[in-house]
């Protein structure tokens, strides 16, 4: 099983240089839209090495917190709180598998799968929801050997120009020049001549700081999985509260190897001159940045493992495995028979209160949201619907198709329900391509019974009526004035860009932002202006500042819609979301945020389904009856698994 070692690491140079030049738009993407969430970021065996470097990338980058973990230990870490990252060479063993289902029942804000393999077992279960990102390359060197070296050197340096491309970092050093370098070259000799004169023992003690983590876990990964020898990692100072013991009692079979960047050579001088000098030692140094020399560790650790493996007389690309190990690989630990059965229920309630069943639990409260589940369930069963009213971008419309209007599958079911006679209301922050694109999916014989409530409600207009919007690019009254405040905002500026429109300003933050900063900054901003001051709501991608007056509600007091029984699905019903007033009415659902309302707005699409997947769940349920349109607990799906 396997191949030679020496060919993997041949091949290297050919890697990186493959990695430097790929199209990585979607991982850029996918990075950008996890910029504002702390990371938990999961790898089993040499892709937790990727792990432990995307969080060192992130925390970096972000100042948010990320966390490396297992698939087993990363359960119940995962939060609607937090963004996933999954890593995975061949997207074929069964605990990466596990490691998706578990956070798609967890629904993490943004859920993300890099992968060296385009098609397989963990792409299949990704391409099934949509807000899930799978990004997989096939690397030119094909199938790693035994031990991940290939893929892994391809994934961190995709994750590095990722990050790097979306934080505007052009001073990044390409990873083929720090592999090209001759004191990387030098460093990597010196350090296989120490290893052969020191000679293998059975155990070993890691030392590291920040930017030695990752080739640390890579050095347990390797020695671990071959065979060379047991590893204990330690930080510099965690070593010194009573780690030091193990070395004392087992002076002639242990090797301290010092993983040290720039900011640890201090300390790691000081420690080192403590410890006797009889305990063998090898003194790694790190130079530069700790994203940039984490490369540098792992390409050094990758000859040490080599080195090891001569000394040992065992090839670490085909090291041979036992029987029981192939049975143990292959284990599907993940079916849990117990798993309680009501899953829609269960999933609507934690996205409502915030909390897990098990919190509920400890606190007392599950009868108390169980009732108010079931309440408003009831009340959405008993209603027939007249019209629907329908947020559009990240309901109808997601992200990727922007520009280009909605899929046919959600066209198909809107034509067939207005063909039963409801009306449709669409609300949107956009002007008129929304209307462009609606003329070109539904049919012609629906448009008048399709009403348009464009940038924000503030201008309505039937679907045959192409004179809605106006079109105007100038503010007026107050919102001009803020309009010319907020531009001559040199801090806001220099962070985001703003459109006008006749009563709406739309404020997007550069990629990598936080958005959650640019709202408080708004804020601030319009706190310093006079009253009457305009209303300030999110969404996915942007802070929209409608002028007073301004709501999508005001479609909800026009005709047809008054008069009827309206039934109201958007994605951002938490206030400050655009969502959050349409949401607050009787009648609404979410496909994504919900409020703390729990008389309205919930969401009843199945476990991670979000967005127009929900919208289409939702869509594909209303059937027409006698007095509009409603809902049956069977093609609803309410009580799954009852």
């Amino acid at each position: 099983m396997g191949r030679p070692f020496q060919s993997e690491l041949n091949k290297m140079d050919e890697t990186v240089v493959w990695a430097e030049s790929q199209q990585i738009d979607h991982l850029v993407d996918a990075i950008g839209r996890s910029c504002d969430q702390p990371m938990i970021a999961i790898g089993s065996g040499g892709s937790l090495t990727c792990a432990a470097y995307a969080c060192l990338l992130h925390r970096r980058y972000t100042g948010q917190l990320a966390q490396p973990s297992t698939p087993w230990t990363a359960r119940t870490a995962i939060s609607s709180a937090t963004s996933v990252f999954i890593f995975t060479a061949s997207g074929r063993n069964p605990d990466v598998r596990g490691s998706l289902k578990e956070a798609l029942e967890n629904e993490p804000a943004s859920i993300t799968v890099l992968s060296c393999a385009r098609k397989s077992p963990l792409s299949a279960l990704a391409s099934g929801y949509e807000y899930v990102e799978h990004v997989g390359f096939e690397i030119p060197t094909g199938k790693d050997g035994f031990v991940a070296t290939n893929s892994m050197l391809a994934q961190v340096v995709l994750l590095r120009r990722a990050y790097a491309a979306v934080f505007n970092d052009t001073g990044r050093i390409k990873a083929r020049d720090i592999l090209a370098t001759d004191r990387v070259k030098s460093e990597a000799e010196q350090l296989e001549t120490e290893f052969r004169t020191i000679g293998p023992t059975p155990h070993y003690i890691v030392l590291h700081g920040e930017a030695g983590l990752p080739p640390a876990i890579d050095l347990e990964s390797k020695f671990s999985e071959v065979g060379l020898g047991s590893v204990q990692l330690t930080d510099f100072r965690n070593f010194a509260h009573g780690r030091h013991n193990w070395l004392d009692k087992n002076p002639e079979t242990t090797t301290i190897l010092s993983l040290e960047g720039a900011d640890d050579r201090l300390v790691a001088d000081r420690m080192l001159r403590i410890v006797p000098h009889q305990f063998p030692r090898i003194r790694i140094p790190l130079e530069g940045s700790p994203i940039d020399s984490a490369i540098v560790g792992l390409l050094l650790g990758f000859r040490l493992t080599a080195a090891a493996g001569a000394a040992r007389g065992i090839d670490p690309g085909r090291p041979g495995i036992p029987e029981y190990g192939s049975k143990l690989y292959k284990l599907n630990a993940w079916a849990n028979p117990n798993k309680n059965a009501s899953r829609i229920e269960n999933t609507a309630i934690a996205r409502k209160s915030r909390r897990s069943m098990e919190q509920l639990a400890l606190s007392g409260e599950i009868d108390y949201w169980r009732g108010a589940y079931r309440a408003f369930v009831d009340q959405l069963l008993s209603a027939s619907f007249t019209s629907l009213v329908m947020d559009y971008y990240g309901t109808l419309c997601d992200r990727r198709e922007r520009f280009k209007g909605p899929r046919a599958g959600v066209a198909d079911l809107l034509n067939t329900l207005l063909a039963s006679g409801v009306h449709l209301g669409i609300v949107t922050g956009r002007g008129k391509s929304v209307g462009s694109d609606l003329r070109k999916c539904l049919h012609k014989s629906n448009w008048t019974r399709v009403y348009i409530g464009y940038y924000s409600g503030s201008d309505i207009g039937r679907l045959d009526d192409q004179s809605h919007p106006d079109g105007s690019e100038c503010p007026t009254g107050e919102l001009a004035d803020l309009f010319r405040f907020l531009r001559a905002n040199a801090q806001l500026s220099n962070v985001a860009s703003i459109q006008a429109r006749k009563y709406q300003l739309t404020v997007e933050p550069r990629v990598g932002f936080p958005q959650r900063y640019l709202l408080s900054l708004i804020q601030q901003l319009i706190l310093a202006t006079k009253p009457p001051r305009p209303s300030v709501f999110v969404s996915d991608h942007s802070v929209d500042i409608l002028a007073p007056g301004a709501s999508k509600t005001a479609l909800l007091w026009s005709h047809p819609f008054i008069s009827g029984n309206n039934l109201c699905i958007g994605d951002m019903g938490e206030w400050p979301g655009n969502d959050s007033e349409l949401l607050a009415q009787a009648h609404s659902l979410s496909v994504h945020h919900t409020s703390p309302d729990i008389r309205t707005c919930w969401n009843l699409a199945p476990p991670g389904y979000r967005n127009v997947q929900g919208s289409l769940h939702y869509l594909s349920a209303l059937s027409a009856t006698t007095n509009g349109l409603a809902f049956s607990a069977s093609t609803l799906n309410i009580w799954d698994g009852l």
